[in-house]
């Protein structure tokens, strides 16, 4: 054990002895499932300078972090969390395998306040504990997310701002935060640490040639406006729904998705987004060069028929439907084939394709998609 942490097992010896002297005296007996000496514990109180009660349902959570890599997550070797925790200071401890603390390294405690995974309140400065400091208690002070508000209330879950789609960015990611940004409109976005984040970050770490290089990645995901952990305006935030793959280099080293044999989402019509209607496919279509066939769905009735490519100009022959009738999208599905009797160019840029008339107006966007 590392001289720095023998107050912090002196401690937890003095208190485990406490307990079993406590036991005997009531006539119980204690069966100690550990070695004395085989966890640690930091202990503190967490609370926020405002007046105010937390809502039904609010979670604190606190964690042990090893922050000693700056281009690497936080390591957790430690965590808590009480649900409806009462009123602040909220006292926790935190308990860890001492086996895991290494002299020369960084630890951290870090709090956060949510309700139904909205952040109301975190931590925004470091907390040392262990290593140099050999600190085992700790008192913080969580900042509010989204200061200037009046009251606590559940808040409203986010709304996207469009649907998910696929997305080719350069990704890197540095003092445990990650980057992205989007190859098509060069925006420079954090990522949500949510959904198939986890994975992204994963595959990254082993794609990088260099601590915080840049990787090409190509997630499904959408963005949606997000408070910042730093910060009370809502910013512009990639939530990954799911990751495809990594790439080496970035944004310079992307190539479009190629118009033949990929599966193609109906996204936008006529300039307005699609709908997919439940029990329903997605519309969408497929072009086949081998025999020089189209196939797909417009959301009720499947289609197939033929296609004349030449350059960037396309057209499509009579296309035959099914003759389902669904009670909703028919409208949309019947704007979609006549939508494909009017195309006469095309052009793919990243993952999208774009369908133009022959005299290049916009009739409908595609977003490539991977299948599974």
């Amino acid at each position: 054990m590392a001289p720095n942490n023998l107050g912090m097992r002196s401690k937890c010896t003095a208190l485990r002895a406490l307990v079993t002297a406590s036991a005997i005296l009531l006539g119980g007996t204690v069966a100690l499932a550990e070695d004395l000496d085989s966890t640690s514990m930091i202990t503190g109180t967490a609370t926020y300078r405002e007046r105010i009660a937390l809502p039904p349902g609010a979670v604190l959570e606190v964690t042990l972090e090893d922050i000693s890599r700056a281009d690497a997550p936080a390591l957790v070797i430690g965590q808590t969390r009480i649900e409806s925790p009462g009123s602040p200071p909220f006292q926790f401890s935190i308990t860890f395998d001492p086996a895991r603390v290494q002299v020369r390294h960084r630890y951290a405690v870090r709090a956060r306040i949510t309700l139904d995974d909205q952040l109301l309140f975190t931590t925004d400065t470091v907390q040392p504990v262990l290593g140099e400091s050999d600190r085992t208690s700790v008192d913080l002070i969580l900042r509010r997310a989204g200061a200037g508000a009046t009251a606590v209330t559940p808040p409203a879950k986010a709304a996207p701002s469009e649907p998910a789609r696929r997305i080719r960015g350069a990704y890197s990611y540095l003092a445990d935060a990650g980057f992205f940004t989007d190859c098509r409109s060069g925006q420079r976005l954090p990522v949500a640490q949510e959904g198939d984040n986890a994975a992204l970050e994963a595959a990254y770490l082993s794609a990088r040639r260099q601590p915080g290089a840049a990787v090409l990645a190509i997630v499904d995901g959408r963005f949606e406006m997000r408070l910042p952990m730093e910060g009370d305006q809502p910013q512009p935030t990639l939530v990954i729904e799911r990751f495809v793959e990594v790439r080496p280099g970035g944004c310079e080293t992307a190539s479009d998705a190629s118009l033949e044999n990929t599966y193609w989402k109906l996204v936008q019509l006529d300039g307005a987004p699609v709908e997919v209607f439940e029990r329903q496919r997605e519309a969408h279509l497929i072009l086949q060069p081998a025999q020089r066939r189209i196939t797909g769905s417009g959301g009720c009735n499947r289609f197939q028929g033929s296609y004349r490519l030449e350059a960037n100009k396309l057209s499509f022959g009579q296309v035959a439907a099914t003759l389902m009738a669904c009670t909703h999208g028919m409208e949309q599905e019947r704007k979609f084939l006549d939508a494909l009797a009017r195309v006469g160019r095309w052009a793919v840029t990243g993952e999208r394709l774009e369908l133009f008339d022959a005299s290049g107006a916009p009739l409908a966007q595609f977003d490539s998609v991977y299948l599974r």
